[in-house]
């Protein structure tokens, strides 16, 4: 997907798998990256993505809350079946 968007595998960009889940990114966004990490709200869920990658930057946090103090770290932000879960704002 990302080289249908004209992005080549390059390894310079600092990547973030937003809601990684059991499974992290890392494999996907690997050719790109020169960094990649996760971040999820779930022990059990990190835990899980620990025991299936290399990646040693995991972190647990509530994503919007770590979007907003370290989203300008980021080249790339991937997210996937993570959305889904954000309820819409009360009143709209």
């Amino acid at each position: 997907m990302l080289q249908q968007r004209g992005i080549e595998p390059s390894r310079r960009l600092e990547v973030l798998d937003a809601g990684c889940g059991t499974d992290s990114a890392e494999r996907w966004v690997a050719p790109y990256a020169r960094s990649a990490g996760g971040v999820d709200l779930s022990d059990g869920m990190l835990a899980h993505a620990k025991d299936k990658t290399s990646n040693p930057h995991l972190i647990k946090a509530e994503l919007s809350a770590y979007l907003r103090d370290h989203g300008e770290a980021f080249d790339l932000i991937v997210s996937a079946d993570t959305l889904v879960y954000f309820a819409r704002p009360q009143g709209t």
